[in-house]
């Protein structure tokens, strides 16, 4: 399709179920994105705490109807279903990366061709993938037949069968959820996932209710995924106009893009080994309960994740086209530091007050039998507050695909963890697990990794890391310090516990509003809290979010 059919007339564009059709190509994409991210960042934040309510909700409830080896159960097979999930060798993040490179350069055909070539890809790796489950499928005994009962092994046999399926079904979908966030319609991402999870939720609750197990759940999350599937190969057809093109790329674009994809699909297999290994290791050697905490401390650390996640990912594409326009150093790292302290204000508030009450909502959330789960979850967390405020840096290596370094090194450090987890497992369980994690972040995301990005991908870390903690570190270490004298308040219930994170709250609000934040943050804080009607919000920040 032509660029001028893609910008799209008024002629078709109410028989769009979606609405107008874009106009981006029209527009500087610079003008047309700042709104999308705005509004996408905001989305992800209602998402994040939409996800993290109802999980908090949720989760004791499914604890307690699928029992701690129910439980276990499935967060044991769904770590075996997710290494499959390395099969997508990066192909999304090539895509989003390449298609906001196209828009900035007005390529409408190489975009549409990008789409074919990968839809092909994809659908050949759903083949392979369920040719790969059906292969390990008889061997789930071999594996866990010393620790499961005759029971478990059939329920896992089902489980696994119906997950890689649903793994296989969404990779071709991934290519057309992939154009979406390349064209930066966070607004359309973000509530579709809202959505999808307040339907998920409450329909699990009904089947859960209704004495339906873990099987209930996959079938819940499979019928989801191709409805959403569906949504989006919609939208990128009618609302951005995006469809296949027979255009060929020259042989070296394809070099670039298998190379570029080659090392974020050694970063897939470094994920799953720093936060799936333990689940196998401990399911082969200690048994479904002792997968379940550890499976339930994994999941609270996940929640950390999120808030930089959704922060940095609005940027990825915004970042690659400050690299394709030449943006210097200096921008750049402005826009690193900038965004790493918005993302240290809340890490440092989630850690802090999970030291602080994190044994105690264990306790109350999901039962005595998971209070362990806290000391391991505290062990990953906090070094993996470094590189979780350094997130927008890997999109930064990418833009400038000079992530290769860190793919290796990451895959290093990754095996490291592994055998680290399977001796430490033997002599602490759970804990040495995470024990093995924590040693990996500290030796590769933290020491040698911030070399790499001062000494070669240019980022002057030494004033990154006195820009980012300036003034947070000593307000959180005091809001900390102050809000242990609220542990020595005797008794565990929900009314103190909400009572001690309100009072902590207040603490640390107070303590980074005079010794944290600085004009710019408290500026933006001013608009957030306009924008939701909770302060008067100045003109010049009503004129700013007007555009």
């Amino acid at each position: 399709m032509s660029a001028m059919a893609r910008e799209g007339g008024d002629d078709d564009a109410s028989s769009s179920p979606f609405g107008r059709r874009s106009r981006v190509g029209a527009l500087h994409p610079r003008v047309v994105a700042m709104s999308q991210i705005r509004k996408g960042a905001a989305l992800s934040y209602l998402s994040i705490l939409v996800s993290n309510l109802l999980n908090l909700l949720f989760t004791p409830f499914m604890l307690r109807s699928l029992g701690q080896s129910g439980y276990g159960l499935y967060a044991l097979m769904g770590a075996l279903v997710a290494y499959m999930g390395v099969l997508d060798f990066g192909i999304g993040n090539a895509i989003i990366r390449y298609v906001a490179k196209f828009r900035v350069e007005g390529d409408a055909a190489s975009e549409g061709a990008l789409l074919r070539v990968c839809l092909r890809i994809y659908s050949a790796i759903a083949v392979i993938t369920l040719l790969i489950g059906a292969a390990v499928l008889p061997f789930l005994r071999t594996f866990f037949g010393a620790t499961l009962s005759a029971a478990e092994l059939s329920d896992a046999r089902a489980l696994f069968i119906l997950m890689t399926v649903n793994l296989a079904m969404s990779f071709p979908f991934g290519a057309f959820n992939a154009v979406i966030l390349g064209h930066e319609r966070f607004v359309f991402h973000r509530t579709v996932a809202l959505v999808r999870m307040l339907l998920r939720t409450g329909v699990l609750v009904v089947l859960l209710l209704l004495g339906y197990k873990a099987l209930a759940i996959v079938v819940v999350d499979t019928c989801l995924n191709l409805g959403v599937g569906l949504l989006s190969i919609g939208y990128v057809r009618l609302a951005l106009g995006v469809r296949s093109h027979p255009k060929r790329f020259e042989r070296g674009f394809v070099r670039e893009v298998v190379f570029y994809s080659l090392y974020i699909f050694v970063n897939l297999i470094v994920d799953q080994l720093f936060w799936r290994i333990g689940h196998l290791v401990l399911g082969a050697t200690e048994g479904a309960a002792a997968v379940a905490v550890f499976a339930i401390a994994m999941q609270l650390t996940q929640y950390y994740k999120q808030f930089p996640m959704a922060v940095s990912g609005v940027f990825f594409p915004r970042i690659t086209a400050m690299v394709v326009s030449g943006a210097s150093e200096h921008d750049i790292l402005a826009l690193f530091a900038r965004t790493a302290r918005v993302q240290f204000l809340g890490l440092a508030f989630i850690l802090g007050g999970f030291a602080l009450f994190g044994r105690e909502f264990l306790h109350l959330w999901a039962g005595p039998a998971y209070a362990s789960a806290w000391q391991v979850a505290m062990v990953v967390m906090v070094p993996l507050t470094v590189p979780l405020v350094q997130t927008v840096g890997i999109h930064i290596q990418q833009a400038k695909n000079m992530h290769r370094f860190r793919s290796l090194l990451y895959l290093a450090i990754a095996v490291a963890n592994a055998l680290l987890s399977v001796l430490l497992v033997r002599y602490w369980g759970a804990l040495g697990a995470a024990l093995g994690t924590a040693v990996a972040l500290v030796v590769g995301h933290i020491f040698v990794m911030n070399i790499y990005y001062h000494l070669r991908i240019g980022l002057d870390m030494k004033r990154f890391a006195r820009m980012v903690v300036k003034g947070i570190v000593p307000a959180s270490l005091a809001a900390i310090g102050v809000g242990l004298l609220l542990t020595f308040v005797p008794g565990y219930s929900w009314p103190k516990l909400i009572a001690r994170v309100a009072v902590f709250t207040g603490i640390y609000g107070t303590a980074m509003w005079f010794f944290g934040l600085n004009a710019y943050e408290k500026d933006l804080l001013k608009s957030a809290l306009g924008s939701l009607g909770l302060l008067q919000q100045p003109a010049a920040a009503r004129e700013s979010s007007e555009h």
